[in-house]
């Protein structure tokens, strides 16, 4: 965990150190995503955007216990 002070409210904040990437494992193995965050409220953010599925036909989500 890493803390870093906000510039505009000089308040500490605690940095985020874990991501989730998103990847095309069919096709060239191009990182389609990658948000900060192991939450998934981090992994729905983008999967909501929809902008990635113009180029992924399909796709498989692993879930991990803690993003239940």
């Amino acid at each position: 965990m890493e803390w870093v002070q906000d510039a505009q409210t000089s308040r500490w904040v605690r940095t985020e150190r874990f991501e989730r990437n998103f990847t095309d494992l069919a096709g060239q193995g191009w990182l389609l995503g990658q948000v900060a965050g192991r939450t998934g409220e981090a992994v729905t953010g983008w999967l909501d955007d929809l902008s990635w599925a113009t180029i992924v036909p399909f796709m498989i989500l692993q879930l991990a216990a803690l993003l239940i």
